[in-house]
């Protein structure tokens, strides 16, 4: 993790006033293309999370992007602008984006052993017969 500029440098933030900017869908167009582009490798970097040092500056990047997004004003908490415009906090995102590519890790791993394929091929026939059986009903 660096502590030099945080993820994004918000260089947008002059077309984006809290006043009379885009309309709604074109702001969380931003927040989406934003969020990707920090959370990117956050398998790798998700144990940093575990310094307050680094969460304060991956929340405040965070808040930034959101007061954005939610045109509020700069004196609103992190905690409240999640809430309002449902994004979950960035270190908690990070911490479930490494926990699924580890999923991912052990699963790709039994498939190679074969296993996991066969318990697939028999819940997909499970479930062809429940379609099956709600069909006729």
């Amino acid at each position: 993790m660096t502590y030099g500029k945080p993820y994004g440098d918000f260089s947008f933030l002059r077309i984006l006033p809290n006043i009379n900017g885009p309309p709604g869908l074109a702001r969380r167009l931003y927040y989406n293309v934003w969020e990707p582009i920090v959370t990117y490798g956050a398998p790798v970097w998700a144990d940093a999370m575990n310094y307050e040092k680094n969460r304060k500056i991956i929340k405040r990047t965070q808040r930034t992007a959101l007061c954005i997004t939610f045109t509020a004003y700069r004196t609103v908490s992190h905690a409240v602008l999640c809430v309002l415009t449902g994004n979950i906090p960035i270190n908690i995102k990070a911490r479930m984006l490494k926990e699924s590519y580890e999923r991912m890790k052990i699963y790709k791993s039994l498939a190679v052993e074969g296993e996991v394929i066969d318990r697939y091929i028999m819940l997909k026939e499970e479930l062809d017969d429940i379609r099956k059986k709600a069909l006729m009903e």
